[in-house]
């Protein structure tokens, strides 16, 4: 997971495959491109962002080799109201014959309404108190 995204929100394309899947609950696209585009969009809005791993394994299927992290998210938006977008989730990395990410799959905690609702409401504490 670290070697995913750094803590500064720079994304590692090379250990995906470029027409890799990419979802969450509230959106599916592919390509590493625009991967790392909506990256670049959201993490300026960060504020005292927090993203802790809570745990890693390796599975297979029938169908396909995957590493599933679980994963905590912890972030003050730079908004005024100073939202916190707080989510539990998961991600699943299925992965090719070269070990090259095909598929990232997010599941969240809270539903994509509530994970949205998230950034409009005022948050009461400040960040880094």
């Amino acid at each position: 997971m670290r070697k995913l995204i750094s803590s500064q929100g720079v994304f590692t394309s090379e250990i995906y495959d470029e027409d890799c899947i990419f979802e969450d609950p509230t959106i599916k696209f592919q390509g590493t491109k625009l991967y790392s585009r909506n990256l670049k969009l959201l993490v300026p809005f960060f504020d005292c962002p927090s993203i802790g791993l809570q745990n890693m394994e390796k599975g297979v299927n029938s169908e396909t080799d995957f590493v599933l992290a679980r994963w905590k998210l912890r972030t003050y938006l730079k908004l005024p109201w100073r939202p916190l977008i707080s989510i539990d989730g998961s991600t699943v990395y299925e992965l090719d014959n070269k070990l090259k990410i095909v598929r990232h799959a997010e599941s969240w905690n809270v539903s994509a309404l509530e994970a949205i609702g998230q950034i409009f409401t005022p948050s009461f504490d400040r960040p880094g108190e």
